[in-house]
C-alpha cells in the first residue's frame, strides 16, 4: 500500500479586499528587451491597449457622491545594478478627493518562477511608507523608498537589488529576465474594479547593464554537463506543465552563463555522462507534450488534455523491460511507468506533485538545479520493481521515496500503517546502491493513523529500516517536532502546509492547501542533498560527475580548502557519498521547540534523547518560510564545510552517543556496513539512567536476530 501519504492542512491565504487588479491586456505586445546601451532609460509596461488616451480606469463599485475615478496612464520598470524602480503614472493624483482617504499603488513582477510585490502607501494624513514581499508576508522594507509626486502626478517605488538578491535563488544581474505582471492601485474603504479585463499579463523585462551587485557564488566556470545532479522520484503521477519543472525557469536558463545551460530538447544519452545505452531499455523515446506557457495563469488541465493522443501512447515498464521516455523542453529527463496503466501523468492533487515540486521544482524545490526522473507506482509490488530498477542505475544520484510498505495492516485489511515489511530483496539493492554512492531517502511515516498521533518504528521496515539510507522525520511549519512522526529518523524536515506545486490549477503557481508528511519532508531533504552535491561538483575542477565504489565526485587535480577547515573533504579532489551524508546530517540542528501532537497540540519536549528520537541530527526548514535567504544558509551550512570556507557546526552533547545505538541498531537488525556511525571496533556508550531510552535500545538490539537481507 502507497503510504507516508499527505496530511494537507488547507492554508487560506487572506489578500487585501479593497483593491482592483488592473488589467494587462496586452498579449500582442511584443517582449521588452533592454540592451546596455539603454541602461538608463525605462520601458513602459502598461500602456494605452483602447488608444482612446484615457489608460485604465479605475472606479468605484458603489457608486458615491464627487467619487473621482483612478486613472493610470502608464507603469515603468527600470533594473540598474543597484536598484530595481517602478513608476505608475496616474492622471490628476493631486486632486484633493483621490487623496482625501488614502492610496496605494503595487507593482507584482517575478525572477525565476517566483513572485514578488511592492506596495507604496500614502494614508490620509500624508504619511508615506513601502513595503516588500516575496512571496510570503508582506511586510516593510526599511531600505526601500517611495515618492508620491503630485507634480508629475506620478508613484515611484524604489527597491535595492541588495534586498532582492538576498531573497533568490540565482541572483540577478544583466541579461536576467523578469516578468511584469501586475499593476495594482487600491484606496483604503473603498473598493474598485477595472472597466479592462482583469487578467494578469506575463511581459518580459531583460535586465540592462553589468551584473548585479550582489555576485553570484564562485564556481569553476565549466561545461554543467559533467556536474549535472540527477534525482529520481518514486511516486504516483506527475503534472510536467508547472513552471516547476519548465527548461525556461531552471536557474542554469536565467542566469547569463552559458557553459551552464543543459541541452533538454536533446536525448540524455547524447550529453548526460553515464546515461546508458539505449538499446538497454524496450523502448526510448521523447514524449512531446505543450511547452509550459510564458504567462503563469496558464490552465494546467487544458494543456494536459491537449495531449491525451501523446499521454495515451506511454507503455508500462518492468525492471527488465524498460519503456524510456524523455520530456523535451523540461528537466524531466526520465519517465517510467511500473503501473500496469502506463499512466504517468494526472491532476495536480496527485501525490507525485508534491513530491517531485518540493524536491527538484524551479519555484518550490530545494534543488532547482536538478534534474528529474519520475518512476510511476500504485501499489507494494510495483513500488519494489520500480525502486529494484532505479538502484541498478549509477547515472541516477539520489532516489527519495515517500511511501510506506505494510505487511500487517494490508494481510489484515486494516487501516493501520504499521510499517513492517521484511521481505523481498529491497534491503539488499539499497545496501548494494549505497555501497556504490547513490544515496536513497525514505520517509519514516505520519504514525498509525497516518495523523501524526501514534508513531510507528522505522526499524521495521525494510525501507526505512537499513543504516545505510536516510530516513526522514518531520516537523511542523513552526519546526516543533511531531509527535507521531516514525521514529527514530536520522533528520527531519517540514511536514505540514509547505508551499509546492500540490493542488495548483496554473502554471506558474503555488496550490491553496501546501503539501505534508513525512511524504513532503522527504523530498525536501532529498533536494537539499542533490543541490549541496550540485555546488560541491562545481567547485571541483573538471567534469566531477561519478558514481563507483562510493564516489560521487572526483575532480582532476586537488581542491584548496578554505581557511575555516583547513582539511576540509574535497581538499583531495574526491567526494564519496559518506562524507556528503555527513555534513548533511552535521549541517542539521535542533530547534530544542516543543513536540506537536498531531500537528496540533504542542508539549514540552521531555528530553534530548527524544529530540534525537524525533529528528536525529536535526531540522531543515527548506523553503517553507518562502525566504530563499534561509534555505540557501541551510545549504551553506552543507557545502561551507566541505570546500572549507566555514567552520563546521558544534554539536549537542549526547547526540552521537545515541547515533552510535541507532547506528548498532539497524545493523543489527538489516546488516553490517562501512558507512554509519557503528562499525567494527567502536565502542557502544555504557548503559547511563539518564538516557534510559538509549539504554534501552542498546541492549534490546543485541537480543535481536538480524532480519533477512533478501
Amino acid at each position: 500500500m502507497l503510504g507516508g501519504a499527505t496530511c494537507a492542512n488547507d492554508v487560506v491565504v487572506m489578500r487585501r479586499t479593497l483593491c482592483a487588479l488592473l488589467a494587462l491586456a496586452c498579449a500582442g505586445l511584443p517582449a521588452i528587451a533592454m540592451h546596455p546601451a539603454a541602461a538608463a532609460a525605462s520601458v513602459p509596461f502598461i500602456t494605452d491597449p483602447a488608444g482612446d488616451g484615457n489608460g485604465f480606469i479605475l472606479e468605484g463599485i458603489l457608486p458615491l457622491p464627487n467619487e473621482p475615478a483612478l486613472d493610470i496612464r502608464s507603469a515603468d520598470l527600470n533594473v540598474t545594478s543597484t536598484t530595481l524602480t517602478a513608476t505608475v503614472k496616474v492622471a490628476d493624483l493631486a486632486t484633493p478627493p483621490v487623496l482625501a482617504a488614502g492610496i496605494a499603488f503595487r507593482w507584482d513582477f517575478s525572477y525565476a518562477g517566483r513572485s514578488y510585490e511592492l506596495l507604496a502607501d500614502k494614508s490620509a494624513s500624508g504619511e508615506t511608507s513601502i513595503a516588500f514581499s516575496d512571496g510570503g508576508n508582506l511586510g516593510p522594507c526599511a531600505a526601500c523608498t517611495t515618492t508620491f509626486d503630485t507634480a508629475a502626478d506620478t508613484v515611484t517605488m524604489r527597491l535595492p537589488m541588495s534586498v532582492l538578491n538576498g531573497r533568490v535563488a540565482t541572483p540577478i544581474r544583466g541579461g536576467s529576465k523578469l516578468y511584469q505582471l501586475a499593476a495594482i492601485a487600491q484606496r483604503e474603504f473603498v473598493d474598485f474594479t477595472a472597466t479592462a479585463d482583469t487578467a494578469d499579463t506575463d511581459l518580459p523585462y531583460t535586465v540592462p547593464g553589468a551584473a548585479s551587485s550582489s555576485p553570484s557564488p564562485t564556481f569553476a566556470g565549466k561545461d554543467e554537463r559533467g556536474d549535472a545532479v540527477v534525482i529520481a522520484v518514486i511516486d504516483v503521477n506527475l503534472v510536467p506543465y508547472h513552471w516547476d519543472f519548465d527548461w525556461a525557469h531552471m536557474p542554469q536558463q536565467l542566469d547569463r552563463d552559458k557553459s551552464n545551460d543543459l541541452p533538454l530538447n536533446t536525448p540524455p544519452n547524447k550529453w548526460l555522462p553515464g546515461f546508458p545505452n539505449p538499446s538497454t531499455f524496450k523502448s526510448f523515446q521523447p514524449l512531446s507534450i505543450h511547452q509550459a506557457p510564458t504567462a503563469p495563469q496558464a490552465d494546467i488541465a487544458t494543456l494536459d488534455a491537449a495531449d491525451t493522443k501523446s499521454w495515451d501512447k506511454v507503455k508500462s515498464s518492468t525492471p527488465d523491460a524498460v519503456n524510456y521516455y524523455w520530456l523535451p523542453g523540461t528537466k524531466v529527463i526520465g519517465a517510467v511507468d511500473f503501473n500496469t496503466n502506463g499512466k504517468i501523468h494526472g491532476t495536480t492533487a496527485d501525490h507525485g506533485v508534491g513530491t517531485t515540486s518540493v524536491s527538484v521544482g524551479n519555484l518550490h524545490g530545494t534543488c532547482p538545479e536538478c534534474l528529474l526522473v519520475f518512476i510511476n507506482t500504485d501499489a507494494s509490488s510495483n513500488v519494489e520493481a520500480a525502486l529494484a530498477w532505479a538502484t541498478q542505475q549509477p547515472w541516477i544520484d539520489v532516489i527519495t521515496n515517500s511511501y510506506t510498505l505494510n505487511i500487517f495492516a494490508d494481510d489484515l485489511d486494516v487501516p493501520v500503517d504499521d510499517n513492517v515489511h521484511v521481505v523481498g530483496p529491497v534491503a539488499a539493492e539499497t545496501r548494494a546502491a549505497s555501497l556504490r554512492g547513490q544515496t536513497l531517502f525514505f520517509a519514516a511515516g505520519n504514525g498509525l493513523e497516518n495523523g501524526f498521533v501514534l508513531p510507528n518504528n522505522t526499524y521495521t521496515s525494510s525501507l526505512s529500516g537499513p543504516d545505510w539510507v536516510v530516513t526522514v522525520g518531520a516537523t511542523t511549519p513552526g519546526l516543533d517536532d511531531e509527535s507521531g512522526a516514525g521514529k527514530p529518523s536520522d533528520v527531519a524536515g517540514v511536514g505540514e502546509s509547505y508551499p509546492a506545486a500540490y493542488t495548483s490549477t496554473h502554471v506558474g503557481g503555488t496550490g491553496p492547501s501546501g503539501f505534508s508528511g513525512t511524504s513532503n519532508a522527504t523530498p525536501t531533504l532529498a533536494g537539499t542533498f542533490g543541490r549541496a552535491l550540485y555546488q560541491a561538483r562545481r567547485l571541483l575542477p573538471g567534469p566531477s560527475r561519478t558514481q563507483q565504489g562510493g564516489v560521487i565526485g572526483r575532480a582532476n587535480k586537488p581542491v584548496a580548502c578554505g581557511k575555516a577547515r583547513p582539511r576540509c573533504e574535497l581538499g583531495d579532489g574526491v567526494l564519496t557519498a559518506a562524507e556528503l551524508r555527513d555534513r548533511l546530517f552535521l549541517g542539521a540542528v535542533h530547534r530544542n521547540g516543543d513536540v506537536a501532537v498531531g500537528g496540533l497540540l504542542p508539549l514540552p519536549k521531555p528530553s534530548a534523547e527524544v529530540e534525537y528520537a524525533d529528528v536525529g541530527h536535526g531540522v531543515y526548514a527548506a523553503r517553507v518560510e518562502r525566504n530563499d535567504a534561509i534555505w540557501m544558509a541551510e545549504v551553506e551550512r552543507i557545502v561551507g564545510p566541505l570546500i572549507g570556507r566555514a567552520p563546521a557546526l558544534a554539536r549537542p552533547a549526547g547526540e552521537r552517543d545515541w547515533m552510535v545505538v541507532d547506528s548498532y541498531c539497524r545493523q543489527q537488525l538489516w546488516g553490517a556496513w562501512t558507512g554509519g556511525y557503528y562499525a567494527t571496533g567502536v565502542t557502544l556508550p555504557a548503559p547511563d539512567p539518564a538516557w534510559p531510552l538509549r539504554t534501552a535500545l542498546a541492549s534490546a538490539c543485541a537480543a535481536s536476530p538480524s532480519l533477512p537481507l533478501d
